[in-house]
């Protein structure tokens, strides 16, 4: 298989755009702000701090999260846990609520009058997306040049 001068420009523009894309897609982190928010989570420790606020924020792309702050703290933390959360696990974070978590662990138990909840925050390297969609542009421009490779050299010299 040879590979004619218009072939080879042509695959070269296709890996330029290509690596373009990629680092445009790792450049445009969306998540950042969440991601930022979970690992000050992450690292703090909360020993019997009452939930005194509890915030609505937008979060990136579609649909709202919550954020809460402690009397042990004036830090807000998200209220992102992981992936096996119920929806009526995070419908338990009032004001009023007991937070206990130790610093660097995802475990975060919460105490109410009457009921108390064991419930796992979600890892702040789980909040980055940036690597999915770099995958798929590397999948989507590697098929491209697979294509652009097997195509005939007569096709790039008609005019």
């Amino acid at each position: 298989m040879t590979f004619g001068i218009k072939k080879k420009l042509n695959m070269a523009m296709i890996f330029v755009v290509m690596l373009v894309a990629i680092v445009m897609t790792y450049s445009n982190d969306i998540l950042e702000r969440t991601r930022l928010e979970l690992e000050t989570f992450f690292e703090a420790e909360l020993s019997n701090c009452e939930i005194t606020r509890v915030v609505e924020r937008q979060y990136p792309g579609k649909g709202t999260y919550q954020l809460f702050r402690t009397n042990c703290s004036s830090a807000y933390y998200p209220i992102l846990l992981d992936k096996e959360a119920v929806r009526e696990d995070y419908e338990c974070f009032n004001e009023g609520m007991i937070v206990n978590k130790k610093a660097k662990s995802v475990k975060l138990i919460l105490k109410g009058a009457t009921s108390e909840h064991q419930l796992k925050i979600r890892y702040p390297s789980d909040e980055d997306d940036r690597f999915s969609s770099m995958k798929f542009i590397l999948i989507f421009f590697g098929i491209a040049l697979l294509i652009v490779t097997f195509i005939p050299n007569s096709f790039w010299e008609r005019k």
